[in-house]
This record gives structure tokens, sequence and C-alpha cells, in this order.
């Protein structure tokens, strides 16, 4: 918005294109941020708006490429010229490259030079068209147990309450078709520029991308607050504007401030509340012996992240890689003990929990003992009944296979 508003600043280029690129660092989706930009350098080339100089957006590309450079050497996906948009790989610098050359198209002064870079920018972006249309899948939440995981859920859905929405996005999301129609008709008058013209774009695009699933949220949740500040220092004068914005704020707030006084478990989580003493009891088995952990996949953070020990599967799905070992898990976990200690002689862990209704869990939890399974770690009720319980597996010993000569 800052290089809009003052086109003819080279600090304000350079600060944008360092910006940009190292937002990627902190999360590798944050590439998308540059959508906006470009969109808005189009609109502001359409409607004759000034722009920043050749000599800027020559500028801006070289810090955006040498910066998304920097940012990608020290991940390994790069090194080995990986190229997915999920990864810090080669298709972060294939995109910092093509934004570069579409805002120097953008900037150029003849309408020829400019639709003539961008149609050979287009033609580079090709590469790319199998990562876009994987991502559009992920957008729409088409990829395998996306349809099971709440993060992955529009928020409008109905698998959040009318309560859990007003405690993550407040009272302000319900007015969110409001702020969408102040924003289109902004643009459509054709008349806005500068900062204001980004936060338009910016905000279309971010309440997009929060609408589509509950984890883009940081997304759009900023536009929340500043689009109704916008409209309201629009319609009324000095002074009431104040007046009015913080009425709305404090009745938008005041929905969710009773969650607010909630106790908060350990990492507000209850299934890591739930297990956390057989999470502790696997980090310090795991510390002694590491060893692959059996445990549902709604386990899979909290064990990876808290123990040394390998999983097999998390909620973290994008590729088919990881669609096959949830399907591997659950059908591991329909076994009996004795079962999966055949078919998976490599575990040496198991974790099971009254959370996860299952074969093997029912078995592990009946109070048998099993052979090859020794009891590590445990939950249980006040009254005594078990919760949990953490097994470690020694290997299966075959019997050596031998060869009767005798027989004739």
């Amino acid at each position: 918005g800052m290089w809009l508003k003052y086109p003819e600043s080279s600090k304000t280029a350079v600060s944008l294109g360092l910006v940009l690129a190292v937002s990627t660092a902190f999360h590798n989706s944050l590439f998308l941020l540059q959508i906006p930009l470009l969109t808005a350098l189009l609109i502001a080339r359409l409607s004759g708006y000034i722009l920043p100089s050749i000599r800027n957006a020559i500028l801006f590309g070289i810090c955006l490429v040498a910066a998304q450079l920097l940012v990608l050497l020290p991940s390994h996906h790069f090194l080995t010229f990986v190229y997915k948009f999920y990864l810090h790989s080669w298709f972060h610098l294939h995109v910092a490259f093509l934004t570069a050359i579409g805002v120097f198209a953008l900037c150029s002064r003849r309408n020829v030079v400019m639709w003539s870079i961008l149609l050979v920018a287009a033609l580079l972006a090709l590469p790319s068209a199998t990562q876009v249309m994987f991502g559009m899948n992920y957008l729409s939440s088409e990829l395998h147990l996306f349809d099971k995981l709440l993060e992955t859920q529009p928020i409008y859905s109905g698998i959040l309450s009318a309560y859990q929405i007003n405690y993550f996005f407040t009272g302000l999301v319900w007015l969110l078709p409001i702020y969408i129609g102040y924003a289109v008709f902004q643009l459509s008058k054709r008349q806005v520029q500068g900062m204001t013209l980004i936060i338009m774009i910016a905000s279309l695009f971010g309440f997009a991308m929060m609408v589509s699933q509950f984890r883009f949220q940081y997304f759009g949740y900023f536009f929340l607050v500043i689009i109704p500040l916008l409209l309201v220092q629009q319609l009324l004068p000095r002074g009431r504007d104040i007046l009015l914005a913080s009425a709305l704020f404090l009745g938008a707030y005041s929905l969710s401030v009773s969650y607010y006084f909630y106790p908060v478990g350990i990492g507000d989580s209850p299934r890591y509340n739930y297990g956390f003493n057989l999470i502790e009891a696997a980090r310090v088995q795991c510390e002694k012996q590491p060893g692959l952990l059996l445990a549902n996949r709604n386990w899979g953070n909290y064990l990876r992240y808290q123990t040394q020990c390998p999983i097999l599967a998390n909620n973290f799905i994008l590729t088919q890689k990881e669609v096959d070992y949830v399907k591997l898990t659950y059908n591991l976990l329909q076994q009996t003990p004795g079962q999966l200690r055949i078919l998976a002689p490599d575990v040496r862990y198991v974790l099971v929990s009254e959370m996860d209704l299952n074969p093997l869990t029912d078995s592990l939890l009946s109070g048998d003992a099993f052979e090859g399974f020794s009891v590590v770690g445990e939950i249980r009720y006040n009254e005594g009944k078990i919760r949990g319980r953490l097994y470690r597996v020694d290997p299966l010993i075959r019997p050596p296979f031998i060869i009767d000569d005798t027989n004739p």
C-alpha cells in the first residue's frame, strides 16, 4: 500500500520486496501475498493512476528474488531441486521471479511492452500449472480426509458453532457480506488509489481465504478490523465515527468475552491434556530406546513433537504418501495384539486410549496380558478404571527354519 501511495520511493520498493520474500520464511503459503500486489498494480495501470518508475520496479524485483533465494538456501528441498508449493522449494523462487517480471511489465510506460512481457511471464508460469491445480484442491478441501479435519472446514459450513465463530473471529465476522459489498463498491467506482486500493483488494483476497478454510483466518482477520473502520470513517463526521467504531468493537467482542474466562488446559487441547502423562511416558521411553510408535493419527503431532520416536501418521496430510500412512495406521489398529506383532514387526511402542475406538485399543485396555506387550505408561480414572496405556512391544522372535533331512 505504501508503494502505491509513494510510488517514487526507492526505499519503499526495496522494503516491500524484502518483506514479501522474508514472509515465506515464517509460512510457505505466504507467497500468496504477492497476488494482491500484482492485482493492485494492474488496476492502477488500467485506471491511469501514477505507478512506480521502471527503476523502482527493478529494485523491487532484485530485492524480492535475492531475498527469496537467501530464505530458501537452508532448505533441503531447495538444495535437492524439489518443486512443491507446500515446501520451501524452487516453486517459491519461481513465483518470486514471475512476480518481479509482472511488476516490471505493469510499471512499463508502453502498453505493447507491458502485454508482451506479461505474455512471456504467462508462458514461464506453465511449469507451475500442476502445483496450481493441486493448490486449488487444497483450498477447496478436496484432498483425502480433509472433510474430517476441523481446520480445513469452511467457517460457515456448520462444523463450527456460532459460539466458536464468535470466539475465534469476534462478532465482526457476521457483517462480512457488508464488508465485501463495500470493498467491491469502492473498487467499482475506480476512484480509490494508493493505500486504500491495496487494502480493498487485499481484503477481498483475505476474506476469500478466510472463508474457504478455518486455518486461513490469518489472511482475513486483519481486515475484519480495518474495513469496518474505513466504512465508519466514510459514513460519519469526525468525532461520531470514533464513538460508533468503539461501540461496534465493544459489541463484537462482548459476544465472546465469556469464553476468555474458561480455564485453559495445557496446550489448549483436550486431547493433549487427556494424554499428557502418556506422552510424557513416551518421551522418557523414547529417550532410552527410540523406536517406531503406533498411535491414532490424532496423537501424531503431540508425539512427534515431544518424543524422539518416529510415528506413522498425523493430521498433516498433503500428498498420497501421507494418505497411505494414515490408511496403514488405521489398518494396524484393527488388528489383535498378536496380529500386530506379525504384520508390523518394526513397531516398538503402542499408545491406546479411550478417546480412540478400535479393536487394538479394546484389547489393550481390557486389562488382559498379551505376549510381547509390556505396560510402560498408564492413566486411570479416580475409581481405578484404565483410561489409556503406553505399551512397549518386544520384537517377535521367529523360530529358526530347520531342514529335516531324515525323511527321505
